[in-house]
């Protein structure tokens, strides 16, 4: 959702928003602009202090939703993280999308 922000605004790379909190930001931006559908090129994800000091990890997945929140729910239980201990996915799920994987297909 960085993306969409514009880098003339918020300075490059962003840094406006990096300095608010990534997590916080991300919320946010949802929030303001609901997207429609997400498509997460998870074919080599991050780990770590991304994106210049992370580590490569392969997983050889996309995920495609209509529901963001539990796109990146799906993408954080792919790296092995709870979502529920991720503040903006837990925050998300109160009024964005839903965390559970119940009905994940």
């Amino acid at each position: 959702m960085f993306g969409i922000v514009p880098g003339c605004r918020y300075g490059w790379p962003k840094n406006v928003l990096h300095w608010a909190g990534i997590h916080e930001s991300v919320l946010d931006i949802c929030a303001t602009v609901r997207p429609h559908f997400v498509i997460a090129d998870a074919i080599v994800a991050m780990e770590g202090d991304g994106p210049l000091n992370g580590t490569a990890r392969r997983l050889n997945t996309l995920v495609l939703s209509n529901d963001p929140v539990a796109a990146d729910a799906t993408c954080a239980r792919a790296l092995g993280v709870i979502p529920e201990q991720m503040a903006y996915i837990r925050e998300g799920s109160l009024f964005l999308g839903r965390i559970d994987d119940h009905e994940v297909l």
